[in-house]
């Protein structure tokens, strides 16, 4: 399958779940989503493609234009979180990282049927909840030194 191929099938399916929790993938090229939830601070959930091995995870973090140049918004935010950021399908958000398949439409439709949709559901988004203002995205920070730009 080609990306956008495999961008298409994800929208198609994790699309309507997370157009209903206020996320949106406009001006995503890729499957990347994200809600407002004021000036400073914005909900993500983006599909991170490796291309070499037809696989992909899937990072779920807070982030802000404080961190970084958004000149590719949605696409290519700086994940502040670091690798706590990634989306497990048992454990949650920060626990690791679930690979899956795209080698085939049909393997990516089960993987995200299967296991990613319902882990958005389960741990992403309720996880994404606990960041209601700038100040509470310091504990997640990969470094400590961002913290620095959470300050007005």
């Amino acid at each position: 399958m080609k990306d956008r191929e495999i961008y298409r099938v994800i929208k198609d399916l994790i699309g309507p779940y997370l157009e209903s929790q206020g996320f949106t993938s406009e001006r995503s090229r890729q499957a990347t989503y994200h809600r407002k939830v004021s000036e400073e601070l914005f909900h993500v959930i983006g599909i991170d493609l490796f291309r070499n091995r037809r696989t992909f995870d899937v990072y779920v973090c807070p982030c802000s234009p404080r961190f970084g140049s958004w000149a590719n918004f949605p696409d290519g935010l700086p994940i502040v979180s670091g690798n706590k950021g990634r989306l497990h399908v048992t454990l949650g958000v920060g626990q690791g990282a679930s690979r899956f398949s795209c080698a085939s439409e049909l393997a990516l439709e089960a993987a995200i049927n299967k296991a990613l949709l319902p882990s958005i559901e389960k741990f992403a988004v309720p996880y994404l909840e606990q960041f209601k203002c700038l100040a509470d995205v310091a504990p997640i920070l990969e470094h400590a030194q961002w913290a620095s730009l959470l300050e007005a």
